[in-house]
């Protein structure tokens, strides 16, 4: 959910479950760590990003009846990637490129093409999915740093926000900003 509190209101059956499709990193991956991030789900699309580490990143839209693949957007060369979040029609996600420089990429989730890119902070690369709530993307990066952008989809620069505070405090201040900069959104 939006606010990240890992809470579903369900119960399953795992007996009634089957898994009709399997996903791998492409073919001749030199990635050393070989893994997939969490994943999002939009529009009868599973999106998925590596688990980069100095790799080249990307972010993969499969179709979810058969897992083939609909679309994919290279980001380059990057120190680290982090898992997608989907809203408004985009897709988000967190990377870090070689020089450490930390930025949210929106990416277009019907057709894979690039929008733009939010700056982000980071210390380094455990990141969680972006939140995006109300038209703004917040990304909550490690010793609770706090970026932000957009209001209505609009990518607002000057409107970013950084906070800090002590690390375990990461996932509160997410939902508290959340909260904060919905208003501000609505208030202008």
């Amino acid at each position: 959910d939006a606010r990240h509190s890992g809470f579903v209101n369900a119960q399953f059956d795992p007996a009634l479950f089957t898994q009709i499709w399997s996903w791998s990193r492409p073919a001749g991956d030199p990635e050393p760590i070989g893994g997939i991030n969490s994943v999002a789900t939009t529009a009868g699309k599973v999106i998925v990003t590596k688990d980069v580490y100095f790799g080249q990143g990307a972010v993969y839209a499969l179709n979810e009846a058969d897992g083939t693949l609909n679309w994919t957007y290279a980001f380059g060369s990057m120190a680290s990637e982090g898992p997608p979040a989907v809203a408004n029609g985009n897709v988000f996600v967190p990377t870090t490129d070689p020089g450490e420089r930390c930025v949210v990429w929106a990416i277009d989730a019907t057709l894979g093409t690039y929008q733009f890119k939010m700056p982000s902070d980071c210390q380094w690369s455990n990141f969680f999915a972006p939140t995006a709530l109300d038209g703004s993307v917040l990304q909550a990066a490690q010793y609770g740093s706090v970026s932000r952008a957009g209001c209505n989809g609009r990518y607002r620069p000057a409107r970013t926000t950084k906070r800090r505070l002590p690390p375990m405090r990461s996932m509160h201040i997410s939902t508290e900003s959340a909260e904060a900069q919905r208003s501000r959104c609505s208030t202008g």
